[in-house]
């Protein structure tokens, strides 16, 4: 009876590790499969636009010409005031 009961275990647990390889391996081909599809969709789909002229323009950074204030002749005259008068610092 000890040497059935051995064997039967056994056997139960090569079954068990065969189920359980079974569904490492299914685990395993689906993920691979996933990957291939996914391989294959990018491969079909189109390239990515090439980089932006715009980024490599030098003037991009630079304000236009006509960028500046529309002031009348009242508030340069008090905008270049404010730039002569001197600056006083208390001690």
């Amino acid at each position: 009876m000890a040497q059935s009961t051995g064997t039967l275990a056994a056997i139960a647990g090569c079954v068990c590790l065969a189920i359980a390889m079974a569904i490492v391996g299914g685990i395993v081909v689906s993920v691979v499969n996933k990957g291939e599809d996914h391989k294959e969709k990018m491969m079909a789909s189109p390239p990515p636009p090439p980089a932006r002229r715009e980024l490599f323009d030098q003037n991009l950074f630079q304000p236009p010409k006509d960028a500046g204030f529309n002031l009348n002749v009242g508030e340069k005259a008090k905008l270049d005031a404010g730039h002569r008068r001197p600056v006083l610092h208390k001690r």
